[in-house]
């Protein structure tokens, strides 16, 4: 393969990575978080800035979106004011990554099986702010 070839390849690769050949945004308020779309749970609110606030044991903090098993989902969030604790991130009984410090984090995640909840943020004893959620699918490789 020339060298030629393999920068067109890694431009274009790049180029779906950056951008993506994604789906349209599957949060209707996105990148905010609006209350009444929640179900959450203990620990956890949503403050007048529109972000997502941890301060304990926060679990099954829920967003109701259809999404269909198997289908990749593309989950970007930044996690702030991180004092302690794990924050991740579920579609449909699939775990993504734990994350325990400020930054902007993205992940490919392959939807599981269909659970109660569609969207889950859960951490252990997580003290942090969340914003920017967005999810949507990845359409192409």
């Amino acid at each position: 393969m020339s060298n030629q070839s393999v920068s067109r390849n890694y431009r274009y690769r790049k180029t779906l990575l950056d951008h993506g050949n994604l789906g349209p945004e599957l949060l209707t308020y996105a990148p905010h978080f609006v209350e009444s779309e929640w179900n959450l749970g203990l620990n956890a609110t949503i403050n007048p800035q529109n972000e997502l606030v941890y301060t304990g044991n926060a679990d099954n903090d829920s967003i109701g979106v259809t999404v269909t098993q198997g289908t990749v989902y593309r989950v970007t969030y930044e996690i702030f004011d991180y004092v302690s604790g794990a924050h991740i991130p579920y579609i449909q009984g699939a775990a993504g990554v734990a994350r325990t410090a400020n930054g902007i984090y993205t992940e490919d995640m392959t939807a599981g099986a269909p659970t109660s909840y569609v969207i889950r943020s859960a951490g252990g004893a997580l003290t942090a702010k969340i914003r920017n959620l967005s999810i949507r699918e990845v359409l192409g490789p």
